[in-house]
């Protein structure tokens, strides 16, 4: 799903207001697919690890949007799955943003998860 709303006309340099809506989908689509891995998760690393992820893949796919909706998503994400898994609502979010910060490596970060 995420390859169709990623193929950009490459024509030109300015950026369309389609453009903006493909990185929004392409960095949505990273986040949803974060948390529902998350919420099947059965280990709290493993719950860091894809928040991480996710926050990371839609930061480096979609450019600017990319980062907010990362950070919107991370945070609505971790305040969804602190009543969900055991794993507190401050280390959720953490994860969220060390994917978001780009230079961390998220598998090494939480490599504990066994998933």
């Amino acid at each position: 799903m995420k390859n169709t709303f990623g193929q950009k006309s490459r024509s030109g340099t300015a950026r369309t207001i389609r453009d903006s809506a493909e990185d929004a989908a392409n960095a949505g689509v990273s986040m949803l697919q974060g948390y529902v891995k998350s919420v099947l998760a059965n280990d709290d690393r493993c719950v860091q690890r894809y928040l991480c992820q996710a926050s990371k893949e839609a930061t480096r796919d979609s450019r600017d949007l990319g980062y907010i909706i990362a950070s919107v998503g991370g945070y609505a994400s971790s305040y969804l799955l602190d009543s969900a898994k055991s794993a507190d609502f401050k280390s959720l979010y953490e994860a969220s943003m060390k994917g978001r910060a780009m230079s961390e490596d998220c598998a090494k970060l939480y490599s504990e998860c066994t998933d």
